[in-house]
């Protein structure tokens, strides 16, 4: 990916992420984990806590991994019977794999319809782990909700969360649709734009056209 024609990439960003992620280290939290007061951080197995969700005010659960099918049927009908509104999202965490450019419209249109105009509406965003697919969502999110720059965003995120974002296709996007909606902020101090190897990063630069509205 190092050389990408007429699309500028934010070398300096990607490689300041990539040293934040680098130097974090895992720890014990309870999750969800409150990243806003309208938008959580979760797990597979803590968001099926109904109490837990209950005791948070979880109003929806968006979930970013796949499932089979006979578990989707059983966790739909749990959230059903208890009124929280439930969205599946089969993305996968590996390198190279596009996960904003393929499920950024789809999750933050759930995300913003369910807390626009709702001061009672607590999200709640899940993966396997709670650290790849969902990291970066709910991290994009809370720029863009927020307004608030990537590098400022990213401290806020792993401050809460802990060790979040290991996939390194991941930390490209997230920098790359940080420079497209314009909260790169400040160039990161001691990082240069140099490209980095193409067999480092395997994902093609994506493009957010409609996220765009989100900052209108």
């Amino acid at each position: 990916m190092g050389n990408t024609g007429t699309k500028n990439i934010p070398w300096a960003w990607i490689k300041k992420v990539d040293e934040m992620i680098d130097r974090t280290l895992a720890k014990e939290v309870e999750l969800p984990v409150e990243i806003m007061p309208s938008l959580f951080l979760s797990d597979d197995s803590s968001v099926l806590d109904i109490k837990k969700l209950k005791s948070l005010g979880i109003t929806h659960v968006l979930s970013v991994n796949g499932v089979p099918s006979y578990k989707e049927r059983h966790i739909s009908n749990v959230y059903e019977d208890n009124k929280i509104s439930h969205l599946r999202v089969h993305a996968e965490d590996r390198e190279g794999y596009g996960m904003l450019e393929k499920h950024w419209n789809q999750c933050f249109e759930f995300i913003s319809t369910a807390i626009k105009g709702n001061s009672n509406a607590r999200v709640s965003v899940n993966c396997a782990a709670g650290m790849n697919r969902s990291g970066l969502i709910v991290c994009a999110a809370y720029m863009v909700l927020e307004k608030v720059e990537l590098i400022q965003a990213l401290e806020h995120c792993i401050e809460t969360r802990g060790l979040i974002l290991t996939n390194k296709s991941f930390q490209k996007e997230l920098c790359i649709f940080a420079d497209e909606l314009n909260l790169l902020g400040e160039k990161p101090v001691g990082m240069n734009d140099d490209p980095i190897p193409d067999n480092y990063y395997l994902a093609p630069p994506p493009t957010y056209s409609k996220a765009f509205d989100a900052l209108t």
